[in-house]
């Protein structure tokens, strides 16, 4: 066990270390690409792009909810359940529309292309 333990614990530091480089690489990648860009690199296709990503107000949504009932489903709050109750027909798109922060967030893929992956 000591020795499963002890590869867990180098390979969740190895993870560690993976992510922080990504992080530092992400942070170079969008500073030098400020707009959204698709560019070929050799091998490999850059896509810099928005995509919006937003939160509910439960403040706003809660006064909204038919019930008690309704309000403890949403009681562990995320954009799903909530979403979700727009589907069924519970919530209109309309009365949560002003509920809902949409913030763009940029993103980065960077694919392999004319090799193997």
């Amino acid at each position: 066990m000591q020795d499963f333990l002890a590869r867990y614990y180098e390979l969740d530091q190895l993870k560690k270390s993976i992510e922080a480089e990504l992080e530092k690489m992400r942070r170079i990648l969008l500073d030098k690409f400020p707009e959204p860009v698709e560019q070929t690199f050799g091998a490999y296709r850059l896509k810099v792009y928005e995509q919006d990503r937003g939160s509910f107000d439960l403040g706003k949504v809660y006064p909204l909810l038919p019930s008690d009932e309704w309000r403890l489903f949403v009681s562990n709050p995320n954009n799903a359940n909530i979403k979700q109750l727009v589907k069924q027909g519970v919530l209109r798109e309309d009365q949560v529309a002003g509920a809902y922060t949409a913030k763009p967030v940029r993103m980065i893929a960077v694919k392999e292309i004319g090799g193997t992956t």
